[in-house]
C-alpha cells in the first residue's frame, strides 16, 4: 500500500502591516536603491563605509536610552549598515553571502554608502535639536567646546544632553566633560578618541523641579580646558503607574508594554528596553513583570500591553494616575494540547559575548507566552575582544550561566527552561540546534567560529550519533542552506527550520520527512517572534515535547493557530493512499488579526485556496483532494499584513 505522508502544518503570519503575498527575504538582503549624491564625501570609501556603522551603533544606544517614534528610522539605518558590512566582507572575500544576498556593483555600494550617512547625519542632527547639543573638539592648539539649543527637560526624569567629541590632533586624545546643574554635580562622561574619529555620547541629566536652569559644562583634553554654558526650562511632570494582569486569574502578568506621554516618549522605567544583536535594534516597547511606573508630562498616556499571540492587545488612553490593563484569552491552546515554544535561544547581551541577567530571562520568555524555552551555548570567537588570557582574541563558550539540561531555578509554573547547544561553522557546514542532550557537543564550533586554530571538521552531518548518544535530536537551523541536503541524505536531521518554503518543499518532494521547526535566534530576533507550537496532549513534559517536535505533531507561526486533519490523521502522521484516492482535508485558522487566504499545498503545488468570511479572524475549510500516488499535504495561512515571519513589529 503506497503511504501520503503528511508534512508539519506551516503557517506564514506576522502581526507588521504590509500587502498580502508569497514569503519573500528578509529585508536586509534585498538590494536597494540610493540616491545620486551630488557631491563626493571626504574620505576614502572604506572610511565612509566603516563611518556607517560607528554612526549606526552612536544612533541606537542614543535610541535605546531615548526611545521615540524616531526608533524605527535607527532601526532601518541599523539594517543598511549591517548590509553595507556583509557588502564589504563579499568585496575582502570574493564571494556571494547566503539568504539571497546579492553583490553590489561599485558604483551602487558607493552610492548605498554615502546615502546612509546622509540619513545617518540627519538623524543626528534630529537628536541634537530634540535634547540639545555639545560639541567638543580636540586640535592641535587643545580643547574648544561649543553648546548649543535650549534645554527642554521633563522635571524629575532622566535626560540626557548630546555630545559629540571630534579629534582632529592627529594624536590619540582622552577627554572628559563634566558638569553641574546649580550645587549637583553632574557624571562625567570620559572617551578615547583615536585620531581623525568622532564620537556621540550622552550626558545624563536631571531636573528635579519645574523652573529654569542653567547647565555649566567643562571640557578636559590633557592640559587643556574649555568651558561652555547651557539654559533651558523643566516642564511639570507627574507620575503614573501600571498594572497588567491576566483578565481570567486576576493575577500579575509579564508583557510587552508600551507607555508614552503627550512628547511622545516612551517611558520604560520599572521594565526593560529591547536591544537585539549589535545594539542596530531598538524597539519602543519594554518588558514588564506585571507593573511599571513612570514619569510622564501632564495630559493622558497611551498604554499598549501585549503577550504573546494567544491574548488580544490591551491599550487604553487615559489622565489616569493609575492605570490596569487585562489581558484576556482569545484563544486557549495549551488547553487543546498545543504548547508553544522557541527553539533558539542565547541569552546573551547583544555583544554576543556577555552572559544576561538570569532574573529577566523568564520576563521574556513568560511575556512571550513561551512555554518551553532552549536557551542555546554557542562558542564564537571575538577577534576584536582581547585579554591576557586570549591575546588573539576572545574563544568562549556563551551563554555559560546554567550548564546543559533543564534550568530548574527558571522552569516554573509549568514553563520550562532547558539548556542546549548551537553548533556552528559559518562558511561550508551551516549551523545546528540540539536539544535535550545532557552533555555539550564537541567542539561545539568549526572553522572561523571556533578561533584561531579551529579547522572545518567534523562535518555537522557527524556529530548526529553524538547527539543520539547524548539524548538529543538535532535540528538544522537558519533555512535549507549549506550541508543540509546531505545532512538529509545521510538521515542526520530530526527537524528543520525552513524559512524558504520552495527549498523546504524540494526535500519533500525528494521523499525526506524532515518535521518543521523554528527558533528566534535571540539576540538576533526578538524572542518568540515565530514559534514552534507541539502537540502534547493534557500535560506538557520536556521529553514529550521533543519527541513530538521530531515525530512532527507540530505548526509553526508568527501569529496564526492553524490545526489540519487528513483523513483523520494530524500532523507528522500518515494516511494509505493509492492512486485515485479520495482524502478530506479540513482544520481551521484562528487568528488575533485579519487572515487573508489558507492555502492546501500537495507535493508543492498549492491546490485549494480559501478565504475567509466576516472580521477574517476565523477561516475553516474542509476541501476533498484527489491524489495519485505517494506525497505530503501541507496547509499555510497568510495574514491581512506581512506574509513573512521576518516581519517585526516594534
Amino acid at each position: 500500500m503506497q503511504r501520503l505522508v503528511l508534512a508539519t502544518v506551516v503557517t506564514w503570519i506576522a502581526a507588521a502591516a504590509s500587502a498580502h503575498g508569497p514569503a519573500t527575504q528578509p529585508a536586509q538582503t534585498r538590494e536597494t536603491a540610493a540616491p545620486a549624491r551630488q557631491a563626493p564625501r571626504a574620505g576614502g570609501l572604506a572610511y565612509r563605509a566603516a563611518e556607517v556603522g560607528r554612526r549606526a551603533g552612536a544612533l541606537a544606544r542614543i535610541a535605546q536610552a531615548v526611545v521615540t517614534d524616531r526608533n524605527g528610522q535607527v532601526n532601518s539605518l541599523g539594517a543598511t549598515a549591517q548590509q553595507i558590512q556583509f557588502q564589504r566582507q563579499l568585496q575582502a572575500q570574493g564571494v556571494e553571502a547566503g539568504f539571497g544576498m546579492r553583490r553590489w556593483s561599485d558604483q551602487r555600494f558607493a552610492l548605498n554608502v554615502d546615502a546612509a550617512l546622509d540619513r545617518a547625519d540627519a538623524l543626528l542632527a534630529e537628536y541634537a535639536k530634540a535634547l540639545g547639543h555639545v560639541k567638543a573638539t580636540v586640535s592641535p592648539d587643545g580643547v574648544a567646546i561649543a553648546a548649543g539649543g535650549a534645554l527642554a527637560p521633563l522635571a524629575g526624569r532622566a535626560e540626557a544632553v548630546l555630545v559629540e567629541l571630534v579629534n582632529t590632533s592627529g594624536r590619540p586624545a582622552p577627554v572628559r566633560i563634566a558638569g553641574s546643574i546649580g550645587e549637583a554635580n553632574l557624571d562625567p562622561l570620559q572617551a578615547n578618541l583615536r585620531p581623525g574619529t568622532t564620537e556621540w555620547l550622552l550626558l545624563p541629566y536631571a531636573v528635579p523641579r519645574a523652573g529654569a536652569f542653567r547647565m555649566h559644562l567643562r571640557a578636559e583634553a590633557g592640559a587643556g580646558r574649555a568651558e561652555a554654558d547651557l539654559t533651558g526650562a523643566a516642564a511639570p511632570s507627574r507620575k503614573v503607574t501600571v498594572r497588567i494582569l491576566d483578565d481570567a486569574t486576576g493575577n500579575p502578568s509579564a508583557a510587552r508594554l508600551w507607555l508614552h506621554g503627550a512628547d511622545g516618549r516612551y517611558a520604560l522605567a520599572g521594565g526593560r528596553p529591547v536591544v537585539l544583536a549589535g545594539e542596530r535594534t531598538v524597539y519602543t516597547f519594554g518588558y514588564c513583570d506585571g507593573a511599571a511606573a513612570a514619569t510622564v508630562p501632564a495630559g493622558k498616556v497611551h498604554v499598549r500591553a501585549q503577550k504573546g499571540f494567544e491574548y488580544e492587545i490591551a491599550e487604553a488612553e487615559t489622565d489616569a494616575a493609575e492605570i490596569t490593563v487585562r489581558l484576556k484569552r482569545w484563544v486557549d491552546m495549551p488547553a487543546a494540547g498545543w504548547y508553544g515554544g522557541d527553539t533558539h535561544v542565547h541569552w546573551v547581551k547583544p555583544n554576543w559575548y556577555e552572559n544576561e541577567d538570569p532574573a529577566w530571562l523568564n520576563v521574556h520568555s513568560q511575556a512571550e507566552d513561551l512555554w518551553v524555552n532552549n536557551n542555546l551555548i554557542l562558542k564564537h570567537w571575538w577577534k576584536n575582544v582581547r585579554t591576557r588570557e586570549f591575546p588573539q582574541g576572545l574563544v568562549a563558550n556563551r551563554p555559560d550561566t546554567f550548564g546543559v539540561g533543564k534550568v530548574a531555578e527558571l522552569s516554573t509554573g509549568g514553563r520550562i527552561v532547558w539548556t542546549g547547544e548551537e553548533y556552528r561553522n559559518d562558511e561550508v557546514f551551516g549551523h545546528m540546534v540540539f536539544l535535550r542532550i545532557d552533555r555539550l557537543i564537541e567542539p561545539v564550533s568549526t572553522g572561523f567560529m571556533g578561533g584561531p586554530e579551529a579547522v572545518h571538521w567534523p562535518p555537522n552531518s557527524h556529530t548526529h550519533a553524538m547527539v543520539r548518544e547524548a539524548g538529543g535530536i538535532s535540528i538544522a537551523a537558519h533555512d535549507v542552506v549549506h550541508e543540509v541536503p546531505i545532512q538529509a541524505i545521510l538521515g542526520a536531521l530530526d527537524s528543520l527550520d525552513a524559512h524558504n518554503p520552495d527549498r523546504y518543499y524540494d526535500l519533500l518532494n525528494c521523499g525526506f520527512r524532515l518535521p518543521l521547526s523554528i527558533g528566534s535566534d535571540y539576540p538576533a530576533n526578538l524572542m518568540g517572534f515565530a514559534r514552534v507550537y507541539v502537540q502534547c496532549g493534557a500535560k506538557l513534559d520536556y521529553d514529550t515535547w521533543v519527541n513530538h517536535l521530531a515525530a512532527g505533531r507540530t505548526f509553526v507561526s508568527s501569529g496564526a493557530m492553524l490545526l489540519l486533519e487528513a483523513d483523520g490523521q494530524g500532523p507528522g502522521g500518515a494516511i494509505d493512499a493509492g492512486d485515485g484516492k479520495e482524502v478530506l482535508v479540513k482544520g481551521r485558522a484562528l487568528c488575533r488579526t485579519p487572515l487573508a487566504v489558507v492555502e492546501i499545498v500537495h507535493n508543492g503545488k498549492v491546490v485549494r485556496r480559501v478565504t475567509p468570511r466576516g472580521d477574517g479572524r476565523r477561516i475553516e475549510f474542509a476541501e476533498k483532494l484527489t491524489v495519485a500516488g505517494p506525497g505530503w499535504l501541507a496547509v499555510r495561512a497568510y495574514g491581512g499584513g506581512s506574509p513573512t515571519w521576518w516581519g517585526r513589529e516594534g
